[in-house]
């Protein structure tokens, strides 16, 4: 690491301990600023437009968007904090801007106020789909279904982005990059969301329609999914090569998005909607439309058959 000055004279910089040095001797009644360079020092600090800020620059050996320079910052200003507490700082108001700073700050605040909009989104989420089917046991299923995405999906973002679990494939844009970014998380979040939310809409429309035909809970389930498979699959695929030219850039950022919006749509499309939403409705078959009225189911000899 190293620091430059805050001025320039003759050519040469003021480091800062000169400079504090300069400023408590001109401001000595005693010492009376004797000394040529102090003086010019201190004819400098009041000749600036703003007499009581100066700044340091420092230049660190390391990238400041990096996590080793992410990390500097921090204790930098834990040692600022903790230097003001004991009073070191002899009145001086000292602050970390620009390089890394501002983007760091801008994070913490995204990622701070990202719990509360997921839980928004949730909330919304569970309103809509509760209002649409009159029932409160399919939101709650959605809401689940949805979560299981999102956390298969981040988790396995991270373990090949961070803990290199496809480096073996050779290929650039699963290669670990030691962190993820943080926008694409963000930025892919009401994506993911309204991707498995309609995928899930798709085919909880068409089970109810069977169920309300009077087919049995499971029948109109095995209906439902058998009905619309193809087109939740063909619509997967699609979205999956369409975000998949995402892969092709240089760009780290958008790999890692890319490698979000495929994997979810996969996952909604082969797993959740095919396996993990029929067991749920298999599993609460008695109660998966309550409270909302449907009709009784016939006897078995009266039952429909479910033609595939």
């Amino acid at each position: 690491k190293s620091c430059t000055g805050i001025a320039c004279a003759g050519g040469k910089l003021i480091n800062l301990a000169a400079f504090i040095v300069a400023r408590v001797a001109c401001e000595n009644p005693i010492h009376k600023c004797q000394d040529e360079g102090f003086r010019e020092i201190d004819a400098m600090f009041k000749a600036t437009t703003v007499p009581s800020v100066t700044y340091v620059t420092a230049v660190l050996d390391v990238d400041p968007y990096s996590k080793p320079g992410t990390e500097w910052l921090e204790a930098a200003r834990a040692k600022i904090a903790e230097m003001d507490t004991a009073g070191t700082l002899t009145g001086l108001d000292v602050h970390l801007q620009g390089g890394s700073s501002v983007e760091f700050d801008a994070v913490g605040e995204v990622y701070a106020r990202l719990p509360l909009v997921i839980g928004i989104t949730m909330v919304v989420v569970f309103a809509l789909m509760g209002g649409f089917f009159g029932s409160l046991v399919v939101p709650l299923r959605s809401v689940f279904s949805i979560s299981y995405t999102l956390l298969l999906v981040f988790g396995l973002a991270t373990w090949t982005y961070q803990y290199g679990l496809l480096n073996w494939t050779g290929l650039r844009f699963l290669r670990s990059s030691d962190e993820i970014s943080w926008l694409p998380p963000v930025m892919t979040f009401s994506i993911i969301v309204g991707l498995g939310l309609d995928y899930d809409v798709f085919l909880i429309s068409r089970v109810l329609e069977y169920r309300e035909a009077g087919f049995t809970d499971n029948a109109s389930v095995l209906k439902g999914l058998y009905k619309t498979g193809g087109i939740i699959t063909a619509a997967g695929i699609i979205m999956a090569v369409a975000f998949g030219g995402l892969m092709t850039s240089r760009l780290i950022i958008l790999n890692q998005a890319a490698f979000l919006l495929i994997v979810a749509v996969l996952l909604d499309t082969f797993v959740v909607r095919t396996l993990v939403v029929p067991i749920l409705m298999g599993l609460t078959a008695p109660y998966s439309w309550w409270p909302r009225p449907l009709p009784g189911t016939p006897s078995p000899e009266e039952h429909p058959s479910v033609e595939l």
